[in-house]
């Protein structure tokens, strides 16, 4: 048995051995990105709309020390109603970019950082964006849009042709601009594929940032069974209040009732935890738009409800994805021709008297 032919073999004939390559057949190996290259179709690129950075640049932009407390940052965010404050250093010398993005991340993964201790100022540092782009007044908000995605910035710093600090642009300026000019654009062109921007209500907040993070989205919608419950807002989290002065941190009480086995008694046993949610940061909306609704539509709703995106369903009603912000940012970045490679350093701005 051990040396005859087992049952139920199949003899497997065998493969002769390979023909010799000489030299001038040896393979030539391509990159990956190279062979797309070839197989893709181009696409023709939107023209430019022929607006340039100083056309949409907001005047100002409040500011805040590296040395201040998350908190004080914060407050300013509420006080003056902007969501993106630049970070400057003892000198005056812009060293970063605070955001409510930058917030939502660090709440995702160390909690609520403004309720540090005041001699704990090192946080500011740690949530800030060091990334500050610094363009030319003529230069297009396509090609803005592009450096800003690219080099994961909030804010850009438009600066004229003595170096001195012209405006600021952020993402609210560039995706006004793209409405304008093209608003008839439909959401299932701008939107990323579909799922990817779908949490349940009981996913960790941890797990809906890192999706954020991954898809470059500053908004997720929130559905059980493909209905809309709200969405999670970039904007908005930082502000949300996820404590309660009675009982303090939300919490839940989980129990945990094992199964009853020989020789032993039934436990039920119960763990006091204190996670932050989806459902515990979420914007209830009820309001949404189809994939063939325009990209103004959507930013309309956008505006009238103060958060950073809106679900989108499919022709059955179903949520499937989030038409956000950054979907208009990244639309505009795709039309960028000629981005100039070299940054300007931040030593190169100068402030106005």
């Amino acid at each position: 048995y051990l040396e005859g032919t087992k049952p139920g073999r199949i003899p497997v004939p065998v493969l002769p051995p390979p023909l010799p390559v000489t030299a001038a057949e040896t393979p030539v190996y391509e990159s990956r990105a190279a062979l797309i290259q070839k197989v893709m179709v181009r696409v023709v690129p939107a023209p430019l709309l022929g607006i340039r950075a100083m056309d949409v640049a907001a005047p100002e932009i409040p500011a805040v020390r590296v040395n201040d407390t998350i908190e004080h940052a914060r407050n300013v965010m509420l006080r003056k109603r902007t969501r993106v404050v630049l970070v400057v250093d003892d000198k005056g010398k812009i060293v970063g970019s605070l955001s409510t993005r930058n917030l939502l991340y660090s709440i995702g993964t160390k909690g609520p950082l403004w309720k540090r201790r005041p001699y704990e100022k090192e946080f500011i540092r740690e949530a800030m964006n060091p990334n500050v782009v610094i363009v030319r007044e003529n230069a297009p908000i396509e090609n803005v849009a592009n450096t800003m995605v690219t080099e994961d910035a909030e804010v850009a710093l438009v600066v004229d042709r003595r170096g001195m600090l012209a405006g600021v642009i952020t993402k609210e300026e560039l995706a006004r601009a793209l409405v304008e000019a093209r608003g008839g654009v439909r959401v299932k062109n701008v939107i990323v594929p579909p799922r990817l921007g779908v949490v349940h209500p009981h996913h960790s907040l941890s797990n809906a940032v890192q999706r954020m993070k991954a898809y470059y989205l500053d908004a997720l919608a929130v559905a059980v069974g493909g209905r809309a419950m709200g969405v999670v807002s970039e904007n908005r989290i930082p502000f949300v209040p996820l404590e309660d002065a009675r009982t303090g941190l939300r919490s839940r009480r989980l129990i945990w009732v094992r199964r009853l086995e020989r020789g032993g008694r039934p436990i039920g046993r119960y763990i006091k935890i204190t996670p932050l949610l989806v459902e515990d940061v979420l914007t209830p909306i009820t309001a949404t738009v189809s994939l063939d609704d325009s990209i103004r539509k959507a930013h309309d709703i956008i505006n009238s409800n103060g958060i950073d995106g809106i679900p989108v369903e499919d022709e059955r009603g179903g949520i499937i994805g989030v038409v956000c912000m950054h979907d208009l940012v990244r639309e505009l970045a795709r039309a960028a021709r000629e981005i100039e490679r070299k940054p300007l350093e931040t030593e190169e701005v100068r402030m106005p008297d």
